[in-house]
């Protein structure tokens, strides 16, 4: 039989009591920051969302954690206060040394923090960057109301980054196109070309009333370029594919010729 004095009570409880007392508070952590996995591009500013997950009734008053990254894939770091943090009434205060940021989100309120978004990262992505790198969180700090303590854990995540240099869209104006005539191509980017881009053209099978350039540069800073396509005088009404290549990044467009 283990004895405990509280204040000047003394409590007798039987060892096997300890875990349904304890388990529920020792075991689980009962608030979890965790990063949001994204995406953004090279060359390109992209954003993260740091959220909280709670246990019902054990919702936060205050939390601390930081962030590491890495200082040669992203810059210009900028956080913004989320959505459950100002509907809490809290401040979010952050300081930024390299590779690491330290946030607190605060108020003089007893006001809880509810689950949802504390954060928003924004960041600069080096033109140079991989195709991924990891967001840590750690030093995880929660306290309640009364400023007690609560168990918490923090998760972080991976950015995925992509080339600045892939096809969003391929598009020709007139279309369809009334022969014989030209027509106004287009080869769009998702993020702008970091260095002059060199973008492959070709047509598919059963082109051949329609020529277009080899290839077409899409300059540096610049999100898409046109080209001229050439269309002859059919006598029936056909189709002619177009196609953009640059690495592993491709379009077509299927373009309908008529009389």
């Amino acid at each position: 039989m283990r004895v405990f004095r509280i204040g000047s009570t003394i409590v007798r409880l039987g060892i096997a009591a300890l875990p349904l007392i304890l388990g529920s508070r020792m075991g689980l952590a009962q608030s979890k920051i965790l990063v949001v996995p994204g995406v953004a591009v090279a060359g390109g500013l992209g954003s993260l969302s740091v959220s909280l997950a709670s246990i019902s009734g054990t919702a936060p008053a205050a939390l601390e954690w930081t962030l590491n990254y890495s200082t040669t894939v992203l810059g210009s770091l900028k956080l913004t206060a989320g959505a459950a943090t100002t509907a809490a009434g809290k401040s979010l205060s952050c300081a930024i040394a390299s590779g690491a940021v330290r946030c607190l989100a605060w108020g003089l309120n007893e006001k809880t923090i509810s689950t949802g978004v504390l954060a928003t990262l924004s960041f600069g992505v080096s033109p140079h960057a991989p195709t991924s790198t990891p967001i840590g969180l750690t030093g995880v700090v929660a306290t309640s109301a009364a400023a007690a303590a609560l168990s918490s854990t923090g998760t972080g995540a991976t950015l995925t980054i992509g080339s600045p240099n892939q096809i969003s869209a391929l598009t020709c104006t007139p279309s369809p196109v009334v022969t014989p005539a030209t027509a106004t191509c287009t080869v769009k980017f998702s993020a702008a070309a970091t260095s002059p881009a060199l973008v492959a053209l070709g047509l598919g099978a059963s082109s051949a009333k329609v020529t277009i350039p080899s290839s077409v540069t899409v300059p540096a800073g610049a999100t898409s370029v046109n080209f001229a396509l050439q269309a002859a005088a059919v006598t029936v009404a056909s189709k002619a594919i177009v196609v953009a290549t640059i690495g592993a990044s491709t379009a077509s467009l299927s373009l309908t010729l008529n009389p």
